[in-house]
C-alpha cells in the first residue's frame, strides 16, 4: 500500500527546498482549480481557477495545502477549508 500522505510531504519538501520555499505549477485534478503554487515562507497559496480568475490566499499553512492535494476533491476541500477562511487578493491574469 502506498502512503500518499508521506509522498505528498516528500513532494512538498522537495519542491519548497529546491525553490527557496516556493512550489509552483502543482498538478491537480479539479473541476474548479486549474493550477496552484505555494510559498511556504510567506504561507501564500496562489490559485488559478478554471474560469480564468487568479488570486492569492494569505496565511495558509503548508499542512492544509497538503491535505487539499490529497483530498478526494481538491475543489470541495478548497471551498470548505480555504476560500472564506483566509485573506484573498485578486491577481490580474
Amino acid at each position: 500500500m502506498i502512503d500518499f500522505r508521506a509522498q505528498i510531504d516528500d513532494d512538498l519538501n522537495k519542491e519548497t527546498n529546491d525553490n527557496g520555499g516556493e512550489m509552483s505549477g502543482i498538478e491537480i485534478e479539479s473541476e474548479v482549480i486549474e493550477d496552484l503554487s505555494y510559498n511556504e515562507q510567506r504561507q501564500s497559496l496562489v490559485i488559478k481557477f478554471v474560469k480564468g480568475a487568479k488570486g492569492c490566499y494569505s496565511g495558509v499553512p503548508r499542512e492544509l495545502v497538503g491535505q487539499m492535494l490529497q483530498a478526494p476533491s481538491a475543489g470541495a476541500f478548497f471551498v470548505q477549508h480555504i476560500r472564506n477562511a483566509f485573506p484573498y487578493t485578486a491577481i490580474q491574469a
